[in-house]
Parts: C-alpha cells; sequence; structure tokens
C-alpha cells in the first residue's frame, strides 16, 4: 500500500491546480482521488490483469477529454500550469507500468502506439517503436507503424529502411510487401507533385528519340535520365520483382494486383501489365497449379482501366481464345491432366464472365464457345475428369439459367443433352443439372417424384469425388417423414459406403433434424438413445454437436440430461482445443440464459486455467464477455448501473454540464456492455458467502507400514470415556474459515503422467540427449474453497497445536487442549514400535471440512526422540540437503549420488525422492484415502518441521490449503521432484520466526547445531507465502536450533498479537533471487548410473 500512497501523494499538486482554476470542483477531486485510489490498489496485486491498465488509461482518457472541454468553456481560460499535461503524461506512465508488465502483447504496444499518436507525441511514438520492435522483431504491424511514423516525420529514407528489414524477417507476409508497394508509390507521387510545383518538367514519355538519346548519352542530363526512370516507377518494379522472388505464391501476386487496382494514382494502373508480365515469367507458383497461373495471366485482357465498348469486346474474345488455346496444345502434347486442370478454369472463367456480363450477344459468345468446346472433348480427355465434368455442369447451368438470351433449347434436347452429360461423366454436379431438367420437364407429380428417385438411385452408385453428400442430401429431402424404414436404409447405406466425411455430416445433421420432426408418438426419451447412438457411434466434426446441441435447447422443455451429455461428447471429440471451446462456450451460454451464472463462470474460468497460450487468455475472455452482451438479460435498474454518480456534483441548470460530468463519470469506467469475465453479467458482482465457523472432532489417527496407510478410528464412547476421565478437555473453541483461491489438477492421473514425463525429459536433457518435446503441462482448475484464515491469531494457534499433539500419542500429559469443539483424544493406533509417517486427521461435524496434521522431525536436538528418528533423519537429509547430507569428508551420505568435491549426480538425487521409504510417496497416498473417506469435503493440511515441508509439497500436489510451521524450504524437494507447478501456490502458508535456523536457511556447515546432530539442512527457499516473526530484531533473540520446537510458536508468538492492530506478520513471498543462493557451490549433472539410495 506504501507504493499506492506514493501515487496518491504525487497526484496532489496537480488536483490542486485543477481546483484552484475552477475546472473541478472539491466534490470531483475527491471523486478522482477515490477513483484512482481504486486504480492503483488494482495495479499493486501480486498478478495485475490487463484489463486493469486498460480501464485505468480509458478513465484518464475520459478525464482529460472532459478538462480540455471545461477549459475550452471557459470565457477567460486559464495559464498553462501544471494540470494542463499532468493528465495526459499519467496515461503514458501507466501504458509504461502496463509493458513492463506485458511485454509480449503486441496488441498493447500497439494501442500505445496509437493513443501516442493521438496525443501528437511523435517522440515518444519514435521510442516506443523502436522497444517494440526490439522485443517483436517480426511483428508485422509494428513495422507498418513505425513506417507510418517516420513518413510523418517526413523521413521516406527511414520508412523504406524500416519496412526492407521487416520484409527480411517476415519475407511471407503480403501485407508488409503490399505496405511497401504503397509508401514507394506514394513516395513516387510525392515526388511528381513536388518537382511540378518547383517547375521541374515530369512529362517525359512524349520526349523525340533525340531527347531520349541525349538523355542517355549526356553526363549533364543523367538527372534527367533518372528522373524519368523513378516516374516511370523504376522503384516500385524493383520492389514487384523482389516480392515475387521471395514469395512465389498466387495469393501474394492477387493482394498486389489489387493494390495497384486500388491506389489513386497513374502510376499504380501503368504498373498493372509490368506485373502481369512477372507473372509470365514465374512458371511455377506454390499454391496453384499451371493451369490457374495461366488462366490469371489471361485475365491481363480485362484489366485495362474503364474497359467498355469495343476494348471489352476485344479483351473478353482475347482472354477465351488464349485458354482454348492453351486446351488444344495440352490436349496435343499428350497432358492429360494439363487438360483437366485447364478445363476446369475454363470452366469457372466463361460461368464468372457469364453471371457478371449483362449483353446479350456476350453471353452468347461465351455459350457458344463452351459448347462446342464441350462437344470437341476428344476421346482421349478423361470422361471421369473434375475438368470435363466441370465444364458439362457448367453449360448446363447456362442453359437453364432463365436469363439466357435467344434461342434457348427446348426441354426434350436439354433433357437429351444432361443424358448425354451424366452417361460420360461422374461428376455430381451434372447429376444435379441433370436431375433440375427432368423436374421442369415433369408436370406430373407422382412421375416427377419416380424419376428424382431413379436418377437420385444411380447418381449415388456413379458419382465420385467432391460435394458427393449433395446426391444423398437430395435423396434424403426426397424422402417423406413417413418413410421411416427407407430414411433408415439410406443413412446404412450412406454411412456403411461413404467416402467423406462431409457425406457423413451432411446425413447426420439432417438425421437429427428430422427426430425433432417426428410423429408425436416418438417422445423425448427415443429421441434422447438415439442422439445419444448418432453422437457415440461415429467421428465427428464440432457442426453435428453444434446443431444437436442448439435443436435440443430450442425445445419448450429441453432435455438437461441429454444437453449435458452431448456437451461432454463435444467437449472431448478428437481431444481438440477447439472443439472443448466451442462446447465450453455453448454450454455456458445456456446456463446463462437459465440465470445459473455461478456455474456458467466456473465453466469459463476453468477453460482459460487449460490455455497455454498467453494470447488465447484473452481472446477466450473476449469472447466469454462478447457472449454475455448478447444474452438476453433483464432491465439493470439504478442500482446496478455501471459507474453512477457517486456523489459529483452536477450543474443542473446547464443540461450540457450535466451530460458532460455523466460521461465523465461513465465513459471514464466504461466496459463492455456486460462485464468482463468472473463478473454478474445482470448487475454487480455477488459477494461470495462468509463460510460458517466449523466445529472439528478428532475422528482418526493415521500411520503407515511400508506402503500402506493404516487408521484407526476414535469413536464417540472413547470420546465420552476422556471426558469423563479428564474434565478439564471440556472448553470451546470456534474457528471461521476465509474464502481461499486454490488451483486444482483436472486429473491426478495427468498430474503424475506429466511429472514422470518431466523428469524423463530432464533425464535426457542432463544426459546431452535431444529433447524435442516442451515441458509437459498440467490443466488446472481454479476452486473458490473455505481455508485457514493465515491472518488470524487464533487460527494459527489451534493449527499449531494440532501439529504439536500429532508428535506423540494422545494420552501424553504434554497434549495441548483444542476443546470441545475439536474434539478429544484417545490412545488408538500408536503402537511403540511404529516408525515413519503419522499424526491426526480432524474432520468437521457436518462432514464439510477434514484437517490432516503431519508429524515433523523426531529427534534430541529437535524436541524429542521415538521410535521414527530413524525415518524422520533420512527424509531431512535427502529432502532438504543439497547433495545427500555430503556436508564434510568426514559424513556418510544417505543415497550415493555424491562424486567428489562439489559434484552431485542429478537424477541420481531425483531418483532417490521417489523411492518408498521416502515420505512424499506416503502423504499423496493418505491424501487419497481422506479423499476415499470424505469424497465431499475440503481438505486442509498442516504440519510441523519435516511434516510441515511435507503437507506444502501436499498442498501442490492436490490444491489443498495449507499452513506449516518453522518448515524447512521445500522449493527445492519440489523441483527435485519434478511437482507440475499450478499457476498460483498461494493457498500454502509457512509460518516460522528469524530465529529458528532450519527454516531460515543457515543452519549449514560442519560445526552447525544441525550436522552435530546429523541433519543436513541446507534449504531455505519456500513455496507459496511465508509468515516471517522478526524475533531477532524485535526481540533480540540469537539463532538456536532450541528454538525450532512448535512449543515455541504456540506458548511465545502465538500468545499475543505480533504487533498493536496486526495480530500477525503481514505476508511475503520468497523470490527468484533466492534459487540462486541455495547450493550455490555445487555441480550439478550426469555423473554416473547410481540410481538412489
Amino acid at each position: 500500500m506504501e507504493r499506492v500512497q506514493y501515487s496518491l501523494e504525487s497526484f496532489l499538486p496537480e488536483l490542486k491546480d485543477l481546483q484552484e482554476n475552477g475546472i473541478f470542483s472539491a466534490q470531483e477531486v475527491r471523486e478522482i482521488i477515490k477513483r484512482r485510489t481504486h486504480f492503483e490498489t488494482q495495479l499493486v496485486r501480486r498478478q495485475p490483469r490487463k484489463k486493469d491498465f486498460l480501464e485505468y488509461i480509458e478513465y484518464e482518457m475520459a478525464l482529460e477529454k472532459l478538462r480540455k472541454k471545461r477549459v475550452a468553456r471557459m470565457k477567460t481560460p486559464p495559464p498553462h500550469s501544471i494540470s494542463s499535461h499532468s493528465i495526459r503524461q499519467r496515461q503514458f506512465s501507466i501504458f509504461e507500468r502496463a509493458m513492463r508488465k506485458f511485454k509480449a502483447d503486441i496488441r498493447l504496444w500497439v494501442q500505445y502506439i496509437e493513443v501516442a499518436k493521438k496525443e501528437n507525441a511523435g517522440n515518444l511514438v519514435g521510442r516506443v517503436v523502436a522497444k517494440a520492435l526490439k522485443l517483436h522483431p517480426t511483428s508485422v504491424p509494428l513495422y507498418v507503424l513505425a513506417a507510418q511514423h517516420q513518413l510523418d516525420q517526413g523521413s521516406p529514407s527511414a520508412a523504406r529502411n524500416l519496412l526492407q528489414r521487416g520484409l527480411r524477417l517476415n519475407a511471407q507476409s503480403d501485407d508488409l510487401w503490399c505496405e511497401y508497394i504503397k509508401m514507394e508509390l506514394g513516395w513516387c507521387e510525392l515526388l511528381r507533385r513536388r518537382w511540378e510545383t518547383l517547375g521541374i518538367p515530369t512529362n517525359l514519355e512524349n520526349l523525340s528519340a533525340a531527347e531520349n538519346a541525349e538523355i542517355a548519352t549526356s553526363s549533364e542530363l543523367d538527372v534527367k535520365g533518372a528522373r524519368k526512370e523513378v516516374l516511370k516507377g523504376a522503384i516500385v518494379k524493383e520492389v514487384l520483382k523482389d516480392a515475387l522472388k521471395a514469395q512465389p505464391s498466387l495469393r501474394l501476386f492477387n493482394a498486389l494486383s489489387s493494390t495497384l487496382e486500388g491506389y489513386p494514382t497513374p502510376l499504380a494502373i501503368a504498373l498493372i501489365p509490368f506485373l502481369y508480365d512477372l507473372l509470365n515469367e514465374h512458371q511455377k507458383f506454390v499454391d496453384c497449379n499451371t493451369a490457374e497461373l495461366l488462366s490469371v495471366y489471361a485475365s491481363r485482357h480485362l484489366k485495362k482501366p474503364d474497359l467498355t465498348g469495343k476494348d471489352l469486346i476485344a479483351g473478353l474474345k482475347a482472354n477465351n481464345q488464349e485458354l482454348l488455346d492453351a486446351m488444344q496444345t495440352a490436349r496435343e502434347s499428350g497432358d492429360q491432366k494439363f487438360v483437366d486442370d485447364l478445363a476446369a478454369v475454363y470452366s469457372e472463367f466463361v460461368w464468372n464472365r457469364w453471371s457478371s456480363t449483362v449483353d446479350s450477344n456476350l453471353r452468347l459468345y461465351l455459350s457458344s464457345s463452351l459448347h462446342n468446346l464441350c462437344n470437341s472433348t476428344s476421346s482421349q480427355d478423361k470422361p471421369g475428369g473434375k475438368g470435363v465434368g466441370a465444364l458439362y455442369s457448367t453449360h448446363l447451368r447456362i442453359l437453364l439459367d432463365r436469363t439466357h438470351p435467344s434461342p434457348r433449347p427446348d426441354g426434350s434436347k436439354l433433357s437429351k443433352l444432361a443424358r448425354k452429360y451424366s452417361s460420360k461423366s461422374t461428376s455430381v454436379e451434372v447429376w444435379l443439372c441433370f436431375l433440375d431438367i427432368e423436374n421442369q420437364n415433369h408436370a406430373n407429380s407422382a412421375l416427377k417424384a419416380q424419376t428424382e428417385k431413379n436418377i437420385l438411385r444411380s447418381a449415388r452408385k456413379i458419382c465420385r469425388g467432391e460435394s458427393l453428400e449433395k446426391i444423398w442430401c437430395h435423396a434424403w429431402d426426397a424422402l417423406t417423414l413417413d418413410e421411416k424404414e427407407a430414411r433408415k436404409d439410406l443413412i446404412k447405406e450412406a454411412l456403411s459406403n461413404s467416402e467423406t466425411a462431409a457425406l457423413r455430416e451432411a446425413l447426420l445433421l439432417r438425421t437429427i433434424s428430422s427426430l425433432y420432426l417426428s410423429t408425436p408418438g416418438d417422445g423425448p426419451p427415443a429421441r434422447s438413445n438415439t442422439i445419444n447412438r448418432l453422437l457415440r457411434s461415429y467421428s465427428l466434426t464440432s457442426l453435428v454437436y453444434r446443431h444437436a446441441f442448439e435443436l435440443e435447447e430450442a425445445q419448450p422443455e429441453t432435455d438437461t440430461s441429454l444437453l449435458q451429455d452431448i456437451f461432454h461428447l463435444w467437449r472431448d471429440a478428437g481431444g481438440l482445443a477447439s472443439n472443448r471451446e466451442d462446447a465450453t462456450f455453448a454450454y455456458a451460454s445456456h446456463l446463462l440464459n437459465e440465470r445459473l451464472v455461478k456455474e456458467a463462470n466456473i465453466l469459463i474460468n476453468n477453460l482459460i486455467a487449460l490455455s497455454i497460450e498467453g494470447n488465447r487468455k484473452e481472446v477466450l475472455e473476449k469472447r466469454w464477455s462478447d457472449t454475455i452482451d448478447n444474452v438476453e438479460r433483464p432491465v439493470l435498474s439504478d442500482a446496478v448501473e455501471v459507474g453512477g454518480n457517486d456523489g459529483m456534483d452536477v450543474d443542473e441548470s446547464s443540461g450540457e454540464e450535466e451530460e458532460e460530468d455523466v460521461d465523465f463519470v461513465v465513459v471514464g469506467m466504461r466496459l463492455p456492455q456486460a462485464l468482463l469475465l468472473g463478473l454478474w453479467p445482470w448487475g454487480p458482482e455477488p459477494t461470495p458467502s462468509t463460510p460458517s465457523a466449523l466445529n472439528f472432532t478428532l475422528r482418526h489417527i493415521h500411520g503407515h507400514k511400508g506402503r500402506q496407510v493404516v487408521f484407526k478410528d476414535v469413536l464417540e464412547r472413547h470420546r465420552f470415556s476422556i471426558a469423563q476421565q479428564m474434565p478439564q478437555y471440556e472448553t470451546s473453541f470456534t474457528l471461521t474459515p476465509v474464502r481461499t483461491k486454490t488451483y486444482k489438477p483436472r486429473s491426478q492421473d495427468e498430474f503424475f503422467q506429466a511429472r514422470e514425463a518431466n523428469m524423463r525429459r530432464h533425464r535426457k536433457k542432463l544426459r546431452g540427449e535431444l529433447v524435442e518435446n516442451e515441458e509437459v503441462l498440467v490443466a488446472w482448475d481454479e476452486w473458490d474453497v473455505p481455508g485457514p484464515n493465515t491472518g488470524d491469531r487464533d487460527t494459527l494457534k489451534v493449527l499449531a497445536k494440532m501439529t504439536w499433539n500429532a508428535y506423540i500419542p494422545p494420552d501424553d500429559g504434554q497434549w495441548y487442549d483444542l476443546g470441545e469443539d475439536w474434539g478429544t483424544n484417545f490412545p488408538f493406533g500408536w503402537e511403540p514400535d511404529a516408525d515413519g509417517f503419522r499424526g491426526h486427521v480432524f474432520v468437521a461435524s457436518d462432514n464439510s471440512t477434514v484437517v490432516v496434521s503431519i508429524k515433523g522431525t523426531s529427534a534430541g536436538a529437535f524436541g524429542g526422540g521415538g521410535p521414527t528418528v530413524i525415518k524422520d533423519k533420512l527424509n531431512d537429509n535427502l529432502l532438504f540437503s543439497c547433495c545427500c547430507a555430503r556436508v564434510g569428508p568426514t559424513w556418510s551420505t544417505v543415497c550415493g549420488c555424491y562424486h567428489g568435491g562439489y559434484k552431485c549426480d542429478n537424477d541420481c538425487v531425483q531418483q532417490a525422492l521417489v523411492d518408498d521409504s521416502l515420505f512424499y510417496p506416503v502423504g499423496t497416498n493418505l491424501y487419497n484415502n481422506i479423499t476415499y473417506l470424505y469424497p465431499d469435503a475440503n481438505i486442509w493440511v498442516t504440519g510441523h518441521s519435516l511434516g510441515g515441508s511435507l503437507s506444502g509439497l501436499l498442498g501442490v500436489t492436490f490444491g489443498a490449503p495449507v499452513v506449516t510451521f518453522e518448515a524447512p524450504g521445500d522449493r527445492m524437494a519440489s523441483r527435485r521432484l519434478h511437482l507440475p507447478k499450478p499457476p498460483e501456490v498461494q493457498h500454502v502458508t509457512h509460518v516460522f520466526h528469524t530465529a529458528d535456523p532450519i527454516p531460515m536457511g543457515t543452519c549449514t556447515g560442519v560445526l552447525s547445531s544441525c550436522a552435530i546432530a546429523g541433519f543436513a539442512m541446507e534449504s531455505r527457499c519456500h513455496v507459496g507465502k511465508k509468515r516471517v516473526y522478526d524475533t531477532v530484531t524485535k526481540y533480540g533473540w540469537s539463532q538456536d536450533v532450541r528454538t525450532h520446537r512448535i512449543g515455541v510458536i504456540i506458548d511465545r508468538l502465538l500468545a499475543e498479537d505480533w504487533e498493536p492492530g496486526k495480530p500477525v506478520p503481514d505476508e511475503t513471498v520468497d523470490d527468484s533471487e533466492c534459487d540462486d543462493q541455495e547450493c550455490y557451490n555445487w555441480q550439478y549433472g550426469q555423473f554416473g548410473n547410481t540410481t538412489g539410495v
């Protein structure tokens, strides 16, 4: 909050000046402070959102607009002062802060540049563009903006250099080449106009031969020669050549052609023939065949400006004849594929010109030319080829056109011609034209229907290739709803013999639609079963799932179960991210329409958590915002309007002033019509309900034998017996949780598979092998659950008592009284020879929350011995040492990973942590058992020392809220275990004090207390957040391992508030520098083949 206060203090001179100059009133200034405080608070969060920065900038822009309007309306404008430019500078300052956070966001850079240009900040635009290009050297929009800025500054050479640099890095960008062409054309036009203004002759086209020769030979007239070449477009010609050389594609050629045709200068039109000449030089383009290239080149005859009358006729004939000559040449050469391709492009040419030409004579010319070509189709042409089929179908379509000029063939001749063409072609379009002709010739409906069925039956057997589904759909549409058996037979025939996915998709769309048009006897249950069977039986596209979903959603009585089934099938179809997104948005929209806002937002939040690409999250948020905007919502009341007056003074005597004040308030906070992701779409965001107090009871004692987790239940009769024997335990205690955000892996199988895959990937990398795949990521779901209030001293004290009680049997005299709300204790599950992982399980009275306490290290130096000492020390020395507890030359390591000096086999250390004698695998097994016992419960984990670090690792693995006490650094162990990291780990809290050398990471070295006791506690960095009691500074404590006991936390630190008004210390986190300090002198690599303990 100090940063917020500092920012607010910097506003004071500006706001004072605004008030003294009469631009804003005192009430309005207070409102400005209120708004800016809100925005500044949003920006200092741990993970600020881009939306917060943009809203802040939009508010400042609206504020500056209002200031300018009020200044302009004043009779005597105030003198220039600090407030004249401070708001404008603040916009830039907020942008700078945003760019430091979101350097990879190109759209944000573009917004920054556009705002700076709008404010006429030329120097700032140059600096921002240079910085953006340095970070994003392959971004085309940035190069265009940079070049435009240089042109605005009157520096075409700098703009040219920028675009050339961009083209070296983005040679495949059509847009960049077109912008470069436009810049050169504009520069040439600028030169021409400047020379005309200066009286320099520019019309050098009509010079005589002698004058041209003089220009070419005279050194005195070299300038005129260069001027002539420039005005003729020599520079643009070179750019056109370079463009097609760098990217020989028809797509780029069309883009360049459109640029020249649309640019309003004579030079651009004059260069079109040159561009087509370049096309003739390129014999092959990457995105088209030779026939398409030839067709485009032939179209040059129709590219002349203002082509009408005789010129149009001559151009059309030249284009047509050039294609016919190419067809004849291809036939003579025997290249059947080329003939087929030419036939297809010629058919497209004739149909396009037919559709765009009005003159009847030109239409007859095209029809006659096509008819002659169809008749001349030789035996060497492939009958079933695509090109021949295109010729036949285009000819029939032209003859069927009612606008065909006279003479038109009669019905019988047309039918005869269609039969002839269909007998020689497998084209779907030819058969469909044949069907249309026969339908026109039959007036009798019964005869017409029978003829249609016969033609379609033949077509289904003969037709092949593209658009095959059209034939089958015609056959489907020809059947009535009562012909159910015929429809079933048609579906079976199509699905068993289908050649394309499009055919299966088209028929399934019609099948699903027919289910909603069936007779009343077919009820919703039968329809649901049929749709489920169809969707589960075939590999479908998103279109089919969407069609089924929308049809069911539109029913008056929607089958919710069927909608859920369609949603799940759609979401998981093919494992495609697009299907998952489309399905989720469709179902979330349905939930919004049903007023199930919370469920809809949970769906979208989960979807966004799964997105890996950074910019994808913004796309999904924008899509969700648009979805909410389109949802039908009730009329908003005054209480839920965005913005509002908020107490600002409004001059009711002036309607214009009132409008501007409202503009200042509302536009300054303007959002989309619906608020962004996670907000209530029809009003303010609902406040989550405050969790109620929880009453816990000791239900189980847990331990483990080998790989098996064992429990002992504490029954009611046991608790009654203890109450009789120890009545001092009958005290009351209430714990109230708070809302806590946590991330849980969507699938535990995926979590552990990702962990194993990343471990294998790391081993390959250490061995120097090629690692092709990126690190495997895990899908995380964001949850809002009741969690422990770590800012409350009493809550921490109760959890600390739980961790203490995990060390000792429940009947021990040192057992802390938790009160009746937490239950009592009973000596079950603690056997004298029990070793290893153990603790207690407390369960709330309503089974809604479970607290698992895990015992820490049992050792004389740390607070008592016991049967678990051996395995406690093994776990401590493996998890928290740099390399197998190799502290000094006299130490025996606990694993075989040390290789002399300060060298450690990293693969070996990681494998040692996987062994079952380690407590982490046992902890995951325990957690799974708890979830089996209480599947609907919210689970918390707490522990001290070793138990605390294990609790933190479980919190990362399962997303459970965790509070630890005096835990050694667990971040190094988390890395070595290759635990996939959730987006945030703020649900894990470590509590310790600075006089304890173990969590501080200072209990190191041969002569340290830890080393003397046989422990190598060398880690210092913690996962999640921490609350650190600085007892060294405040109380003057010296670091002593004896302060590591949990009793120090309970009896001395949690007995009273840390400071007046501050029950506990503030939260902090370990930064990345902490990782650099851990084990900095050790070298990790692949030094041996040892694999573990």
